[in-house]
């Protein structure tokens, strides 16, 4: 039996960067995921399934970090 480091499977499919993505972060409950990019965008990615996404656009450059709160 392959592990899953052996066998990975693609559980989902995040789209929405138009560019090479710089960072990622996960928030401290494990339910949304952010991403910054090359492309000045900012995503947060809900994991529930038929949940939004959404992206936060106005930065003048790229995003190079992203973090959430402990709080």
């Amino acid at each position: 039996m392959a592990s899953l480091l052996e066998d990975p499977t693609l559980e989902r499919h995040f789209k929405g960067h138009r560019d090479s993505i710089t960072s990622l972060a996960f928030n401290p409950n494990m339910r949304q995921l952010a991403s910054g990019g090359m492309d000045s965008c900012l995503f947060v990615f809900n994991f529930k399934p038929q949940s939004r996404s959404y992206r936060f656009v106005g930065h003048k450059d790229a995003v190079l970090s992203v973090s959430f709160s402990p709080h």
